[in-house]
């Protein structure tokens, strides 16, 4: 008899934590979209450029995202992230969890929200430099 792991037949159309099997991937934000569940509560569903599966993104994954590419989740699209799977608490049980993390460009650190540029002030007092 063959044993097939039924996660492997019924797939599911959103990335689990358990379905990572050790790979973390890297995918370019396609599109943000608000997803309501049947209990009211309201979370960010993000869609891929490489990939067909979703990830309904939880307070603590948004606010990965945004501290590196800003609030505003148009900001997002264009920009990659890498899942992975950790453990985290879930109803009172230790389940594993997608976490994200930024991806740095080919330029250099993280591609982050410009922050505003401090004009410099001419009109600082010259204490004067003695040599």
């Amino acid at each position: 008899m063959n044993m097939v792991d039924i996660n492997q037949v019924f797939l599911s159309n959103t990335f689990r934590g358990d379905q990572l099997d050790g790979e973390e991937p890297v995918l370019t934000i396609k599109q943000v979209e608000v997803k309501s569940f049947d209990d009211g509560v309201q979370k960010l569903n993000l869609h891929f450029a490489e990939e067909k599966r979703t990830l309904v993104c939880n307070k603590t994954n948004a606010k990965k995202i945004a501290k590196a590419f800003g609030t505003e989740t148009a900001q997002w699209v264009g920009k990659k992230i890498q899942l992975y799977a950790d453990l985290v608490d879930f109803h009172g049980k230790t389940v594993e969890g997608i976490r994200v993390r930024p991806v740095k460009s080919a330029n250099g650190p993280v591609q982050q929200k410009a922050a505003p540029e401090v004009p410099f002030d001419d009109a600082v007092a010259d204490i004067g430099e003695t040599f």
